[in-house]
């Protein structure tokens, strides 16, 4: 699955926050966190395990204000409400 070819290429960047760079962000980022909710949405089980490098890119991403404040004008909830 191209589901699992992201958490490979995510696991070969090492402990790095984001997919790119750790500690800045990039575009590559959100569209991580979107494709990532759209399979959640479509029921692949994306936070069970799976995916935990994956996982940690999302949780990242949706730690930021930024993403938050979009969310809440966008009328979207929050993947991980614990954070």
């Amino acid at each position: 699955m191209l589901y699992g070819q992201v958490e490979r290429r995510l696991a070969e960047g090492g402990k790095s926050e984001f997919a790119v760079r750790d500690g800045q962000p990039t575009a590559v980022d959100w569209y991580l966190y979107l494709f990532w909710h759209w399979g959640k949405s479509v029921g692949i089980a994306m936070d069970e395990g799976e995916y935990p490098k994956w996982t940690r890119v999302v949780k990242a991403v949706e730690g930021r204000e930024a993403t938050r404040r979009v969310g809440k004008s966008e009328g979207l909830g929050l993947l991980f409400a614990d954070l």
